[in-house]
């Protein structure tokens, strides 16, 4: 059997029949909590600790820190302990905090290669963050109503939890986690779900969600993955380019100063290019392309080179293409059609011709015509 059929299985241990539609982009719906009661998960449930003592003696990790949050009608701030003050951790355990050991993912080397088969089964680049923490709490305490910008998978360990879910808001690019303060009970219609050793639940991005520990030492792992926004892209990227002018740097004296109209112009542009170099290929085989002006193209050891937007590409394209003359050719026009490739280029076909313009609008050479 090969890694990825194993992976496929154990992912599909995890997440049931929603493997596929969390692929395809699923799920954005409130609705799409679920909870799985699956035996097939043991392989994972089994690499993990089963009692709090192995957690103390498996957890402790650098850089790993535990999170004790008293209940929310206390007023109590929370506190930030580390793994070599365990005792403490199991005392404040003991008066009803909840207790939340983060970075675990650090620590199990076995949920570090989950999270990593899981990304890659699921396709998420680099720029996903993977976490896995673990929530203790003796019988009648919990984690207070919150929320998390990430999609949260539970997995239980040991003892038995109840969790409370109700629709909420997706969170901005400014949050990762929102809690009520002052506390804010979960509506009366809430949904309730029970998660005990290897049942799993999914909660999606932006759910309200609290638990309660139903049996003393209940534990519980948490999976989260972090899934940047188009909105959280772009407006890192915004901030990287204007940073970089010192006209952008400017004072102001009131958030409603006008912004000169030519430095707007100038960002539109600079954004318009960002979108032609990540659009989708789908839509542009056919038509007019207009050439980028900020990008070049070039030949290097026997393959087409399109610098844009600060980034190179590499283009491999057909064998009977005069790559000398088909550099000439496009950089010195303003506007490329595939049936303008095929008469300059009679050795290419017009399905050929469809594919070069769509490479070279990929790597941010042409955009499309409006």
């Amino acid at each position: 059997m090969s890694n990825m059929s194993s992976h496929k299985q154990r992912l599909k241990a995890l997440m049931g029949d929603a493997l596929e539609r969390f692929e395809a982009g699923w799920p954005t719906a409130q609705e799409s909590i679920f909870v799985a009661k699956t035996k097939r998960l043991a392989a994972l449930v089994a690499l993990l600790p089963r009692t709090i003592d192995e957690v103390g003696k498996t957890w402790p990790r650098k850089g790993t820190r535990a999170l004790c949050v008293p209940p929310r009608e206390t007023g109590a701030p929370a506190e930030t302990l580390l793994p070599s003050e365990w005792p403490a951790i199991l005392k404040r355990r003991e008066l009803g905090l909840c207790v939340q050991l983060i970075g675990c993912e650090s620590a199990f080397p076995q949920l570090a290669t989950f999270l990593a088969d899981l990304k890659a089964e699921l396709g998420l680049g680099r720029e996903t963050e993977s976490t896995a923490n673990i929530f203790m709490a003796r019988a009648g305490a919990g984690f207070p109503r919150h929320r998390d910008s990430k999609d949260v998978w539970i997995i239980g360990l040991s003892g038995q939890k109840t969790v409370f879910t109700a629709p909420g808001n997706s969170l901005g690019p400014d949050h990762r986690t929102s809690i009520d303060d002052p506390p804010i009970p979960m509506p009366a219609n809430s949904k309730q779900y029970t998660v005990a050793r290897g049942d799993v639940l999914y909660i999606p991005r932006g759910c309200w969600h609290a638990t309660r520990a139903e049996t003393a030492d209940t534990f519980s792992i948490s999976i989260g993955l972090t899934r940047p926004w188009r909105a959280e892209v772009m407006a890192n990227e915004l901030l990287e380019i204007l940073s970089r002018d010192t006209r952008w740097r400017r004072p102001i004296d009131t958030a409603d100063e006008p912004i000169p109209s030519e430095l707007v112009h100038e960002l539109a542009e600079r954004l318009a290019e960002r979108v032609w170099k990540s659009g989708s290929a789908g839509a542009v085989t056919e038509g007019a392309y207009l050439r980028n002006s900020s990008a070049t193209l070039s030949m290097k050891r026997g393959r087409l080179q399109v610098e844009s937007c600060g980034e190179l590409a590499m283009l491999t394209v057909s064998s009977k293409l005069d790559l000398t003359a088909f550099v000439a050719f496009v950089s010195s026009r303003q506007r490329l059609t595939a049936r303008a490739l095929a008469k300059r280029f009679p050795s290419l076909d017009s399905k050929e011709c469809a594919v070069l313009l769509t490479l070279l609008y990929q790597a941010g050479f042409v955009r499309k015509a409006s």
